[in-house]
Parts: structure tokens; sequence; C-alpha cells
């Protein structure tokens, strides 16, 4: 659960087809706008695939 102690948080989600990719990007989106919304903070996001295999946090 995010609360405004939060300093960190990972969320990985995991999609097969692109359809499922598609519904992953816009619970993404949505999440960003209500921590926007609520928190004041942005997040950065990182989409990973057979052409980005990896990212670096921070």
């Amino acid at each position: 659960m995010l609360t405004e102690d939060t300093t960190n948080a990972v969320m990985v989600l995991e999609s097969i087809n692109a359809e499922q990719a598609a519904r992953a990007n816009e619970g993404i989106l949505e999440l960003q706008e209500q921590c926007m919304k609520y928190f004041k903070v942005e997040g950065t996001t990182f989409k990973l695939n057979s052409e980005n295999p990896s990212a670096e946090i921070m």
C-alpha cells in the first residue's frame, strides 16, 4: 500500500499479448495520475521487452 510516507515503490506488471500490454499501460498511466493527485509525486516507468531487457533503478 502506498502512503504519504512511501519513499520508493516498485510495481511489476507482466503481459503475454498486445491486449494485455495495452491494459497494463492504461493502468500504469492511471496509477501515475493518482499518485500525483494524492501524493504529489511523479513516477518513472520502464517497459522491458526483448529489445530493452533491463532497467537500472536509482
